[in-house]
């Protein structure tokens, strides 16, 4: 890097330094950039703080008096307190923020919390100070449940799921309040702002000066074990920057499903501990009841896998998830002998698409062979599960073999349908006249031959 200061391979460079108040050591890190820039190049500095003098310092006021008009009835508009703030308020506002807007939506913010207007001269002690005048003000104000997100926030600057803002604070049933509500509160009062992502999903952040504020707070916080803990929570989601919103929610949970996967297999966690999290996180994303039905399956925990899957069906996926969704379901049903559910399963996938004949044959030997089903059910009840398998085999009657057809043959009995039976297995005997089952079948409806 000072190589590069000193001449840069791609010619005369400006190097931007924004935000400089958020280094480590600001006038160490001044110092090496002034010992090491050199003509042509030039470093430009954005701070807030004066500890040193650049070679041509640009004092940047507020914003002009338009400027600072329309933000405020813009704001106004956003926090519904138009009736709250009049011309005259507005004028007042402008004169004593010096235009700086984030002082405006701050002191706005205050208005709307408090639902009455204050002289904002009441609320800044000194003009030098007037950000973290007002940051002390706001930060006494917010609920518990608030604050507490708020130093969560600063303490991990990126955009974070709204999503996994509240999973932190849930995970552990914590009783400090409606995280949803916290975190509007501090939307109100500027001390986070939201935005949405290309799917739909609420993304919030911290502003920069908001959060060196809240690093101050977080270090003498009472607290800061457990925020502390909530942070790396929130570190296991990943990082996301501006440009991440078009991917929107999947990927920072897939993220984090994926690290807790991780954590599993090396024993570092069990899944009884990450269930409630992971099933929260499911419940505002759908597609990660698969993921979480993956890890139940892995544990053999396969009713609770099936469970999963049936809570995504309920959110009515597109058709191919639906599709992919039930075939799985079908799967876990057969692991753990469950024929009705597997039957019900293989009937919903015949629904969006029709299977192949060795498949409804398959799931055809797999309910006449069931004998719970002949046990704890009547014939009324068997047959609403038997007979809509035994249209959907009818359908491939003359691709059938005389197998196929003697377990098509054995629904129709097991339903109450003789009749029908007895046509299907003489129909098995005509292609295959040596086939044991319809043989069998055909001596058991008519009788053996004289």
């Amino acid at each position: 890097m000072a190589e590069h200061l000193r001449k840069s391979p791609l010619g005369p460079a400006l190097y931007v330094f924004d935000n400089f108040e958020t280094v480590r050591s600001p006038i160490d890190l001044f110092n090496w950039i002034d010992t090491n820039i050199r003509l042509p190049n030039k470093a430009m500095i954005t701070t807030r703080f004066r500890e040193f003098k650049a070679d041509y310092p640009i004092e940047v006021s507020g914003m002009e008096y338009n400027e600072a008009h329309a933000l405020i009835t813009q704001a106004i508009i956003s926090l519904g307190i138009s009736s709250l703030i009049h011309n005259k308020e507005k004028e007042l506002l402008i004169e004593e923020s010096g235009g700086h807007p984030y002082v405006i939506k701050i002191i706005l913010g205050e208005v709307a919390n408090n639902h009455a207007f204050a002289k904002p001269g009441l609320l800044i002690a000194r003009k030098d100070e007037i950000l973290d005048a007002l940051f002390e003000r706001t930060f006494g104000h917010l609920s518990p449940i608030a604050s507490r997100i708020f130093l969560t926030l600063s303490g991990w600057r990126s955009l974070v799921p709204q999503l996994a803002v509240e999973a932190v604070l849930l995970r552990y049933g914590s009783g400090q309040g409606n995280p949803e509500a916290g975190i509007d509160q501090l939307v109100r009062m500027s001390l986070v702002e939201r935005v949405k992502a290309n799917d739909g999903a609420d993304f919030i952040e911290v502003p920069l000066t908001a959060a060196l504020f809240g690093r101050r707070k977080l270090e003498v916080s009472p607290s800061r074990q457990v925020i502390e803990s909530d942070i790396r929570f929130l570190q296991d989601i990943g990082a996301t920057a501006g440009s991440g919103l078009k991917e929107g929610l999947r990927p920072r949970v897939e993220t984090f499903f994926r690290r807790a996967a991780r954590k599993l297999a090396d024993n570092s966690a069990n899944l009884t501990e990450l269930r409630p999290v992971l099933e929260f996180f499911a419940r505002g994303y759908p597609p990660a009841w698969l993921w979480l039905s993956e890890l139940e399956q892995e544990r053999s925990n396969l009713p609770k896998a099936a469970e999963c899957i049936r809570r995504y069906l309920e959110s009515h996926p597109p058709t191919a998830q639906e599709e992919a969704a039930w075939q799985r379901l079908v799967s876990l049903y057969k692991a753990t002998g469950d024929v009705v559910g597997g039957c019900g399963a293989f009937l919903k996938v015949a629904e969006i698409t029709t299977p192949p004949l060795d498949e409804i044959s398959a799931m055809a030997s797999w309910l006449n062979t069931a004998p719970e089903l002949r046990v704890e059910m009547d014939i009324v009840e068997r047959a609403t599960l038997f007979r809509p398998l035994a249209r959907l085999m009818e359908v491939w009657l003359s691709a059938a073999s005389a197998t196929d057809l003697s377990r098509l043959a054995w629904l129709y009995l097991h339903s109450g349908d003789g009749r029908r039976a007895l046509e299907v297995a003489d129909l098995g005997l005509e292609r295959e006249p040596e086939n044991n089952y319809c043989q069998r079948l055909v001596e058991r409806l008519r009788g053996p031959p004289a």
